[in-house]
């Protein structure tokens, strides 16, 4: 889930979009629906600068935990507390200025801007903007089986276990997450546009629900065996033998991230160029359909800059390149061929190569 295209392993906004919504989410759990009668309300506007925080980074995403979210705000009896208060108001009325303030800001600096966020932002829940990324209304929820595997498989038990839990808390966190992680997934399966990756702020929810049957074995053991000193180490060495192939997975994929399609793989090659010598003649040969395809190598173009103190250019073809140029290529347009170059391989990053251009390139005149 989360080390997925698009997520946390290629620095993609839906990672931070993620944390933003954890944040804020868990400030209402913790802050405002699990205190007492009055809970203070500053945490009314810590919730509402993470919003906003979520918006800026990716804008109407942010907007999709809300349902579930007040959903629970009713199902732990708070409503009348936060409706009645002037802080919650104050707030959303802070929000909403900011957010309006952000579009006219925008539009000044770039004519056109509202009409295409209208466009790619707020017409794709009725309006079928990209046919090539229809799904069915299940998509998501079929996804789990891969995406969340192995812990899927206790997903259910879990939350049966934490309904039923003796821990007041645990009940509590196992319905606010239950909640939120279905409501999530209602949500994005309106639309008829499905990318792969919009589940990914439901993953840590799916986690916390995943972890509660554990936890509640743990308190098992302690409550029935008197020796904690063997009940505990037993079970945790019995969790460890039975995840062990899993966390080495996980483990694996932070350290080599899998990748699906093309477009992730100049990234991650860029990622591994990060740890070695600074290479100032560097360039990235990459074409992409659309320009929002080049946001994850962008991210890795400042990260070069920031750490080496150079930011690689990115060339679109052949005849962009020049003799002395170092050149990262993943793939090639289909029009394009090294064969009119001299080059020098220097290395091979996964399923990219890493050239040094010797010659200038011969091509045929019209």
């Amino acid at each position: 889930g989360l080390l997925s295209f698009h997520g946390f392993a290629t620095g993609d906004p839906d990672a931070t979009l993620c944390l933003w919504i954890t944040i804020y989410s868990g400030i209402v759990l913790d802050k405002i629906i699990l205190p007492g009668e009055k809970p203070d309300p500053k945490w009314i506007y810590f919730t509402g600068l993470f919003f906003l925080l979520a918006f800026l980074t990716k804008s109407t995403a942010a907007f999709l935990p809300l349902p579930g979210l007040l959903f629970s705000v009713f199902l732990f009896n708070k409503q009348k507390w936060l409706f009645l208060n002037k802080h919650f108001y104050i707030m959303c009325l802070l929000v909403i200025l900011l957010i309006i303030g952000y579009y006219f800001m925008m539009e000044i600096r770039r004519p056109g801007y509202f009409h295409h966020a209208w466009d790619s932002e707020y017409k794709r829940i009725y309006t079928n903007i990209m046919p090539w990324h229809t799904q069915p209304f299940g998509y998501y929820f079929k996804n789990l089986s891969t995406r969340f595997f192995p812990w899927c498989w206790v997903l259910i038990p879990s939350i049966i276990v934490g309904l039923r839990s003796k821990t007041i808390f645990i009940k509590q966190l196992t319905v606010f997450s239950s909640v939120f992680s279905i409501s999530y997934l209602l949500i994005i399966s309106i639309p008829a546009v499905k990318l792969e990756w919009y589940d990914i702020p439901v993953y840590p929810f799916l986690a916390v629900l995943s972890s509660v049957i554990f936890f509640e074995v743990s308190d098992w053991l302690k409550s029935t065996f008197s020796n904690r000193r063997i009940a505990l180490p037993a079970f945790f060495s019995m969790f460890i033998i039975i995840t062990a192939t899993t966390l080495i997975s996980i483990v694996n994929r932070i350290i080599h991230p899998p990748f699906k399609e093309p477009l992730e793989r100049e990234g991650i090659a860029m990622r591994q160029l990060m740890k070695e010598p600074v290479i100032n003649s560097l360039k990235i040969l990459m074409r992409a359909d659309h320009p929002e395809h080049y946001n994850q190598i962008n991210f890795y173009r400042e990260m070069y800059l920031a750490k080496k103190g150079y930011r690689p250019d990115i060339r679109y073809s052949l005849n962009e390149l020049v003799p002395g140029d170092s050149v990262l290529t993943c793939q090639l347009p289909k029009e394009d061929s090294l064969s009119s170059l001299k080059v020098e391989t220097i290395k091979k990053i996964n399923d990219c190569f890493l050239i040094h251009i010797l010659k200038n390139p011969e091509f045929p005149r019209e």
